[in-house]
């Protein structure tokens, strides 16, 4: 698999591990597997787990800003109160031989 996309998939704590796991195992195949998430941080624990839980996965983890995406002016459609982040995660080399376990 070459990407995989994800909006507000990360909510809870107990989920997390699991979608790495999907995640890593879809991409491990491609020599350039990518991972776009959109996340919006609801919980700091989850995020924090998230994040911890990325790197002993083996991703390394891009964030991207809005602007290089959303057209400027920014659509009312696309507007939030809470803060909406894309993070791009990519397997290091030596994880992609790492075993998954399910």
């Amino acid at each position: 698999c070459d990407v995989v996309l994800g909006a507000d998939v990360v909510c809870w704590p107990r989920l997390v591990e699991p979608l790495l796991q999907t995640v890593r195992a879809l991409l491990r195949g491609s020599a350039d597997g990518v991972f776009y998430c959109g996340f919006v941080s609801r919980s700091q624990l989850t995020e924090r787990l998230f994040f911890e839980k990325s790197e002993r996965f083996g991703f390394v983890i891009r964030e991207h800003t809005l602007e290089s995406f959303l057209p400027d002016p920014v659509p009312e459609a696309c507007r939030s109160n809470m803060e909406l982040r894309v993070l791009e995660l990519r397997l290091k080399n030596d994880a992609r031989g790492a075993r998954d376990v399910f």
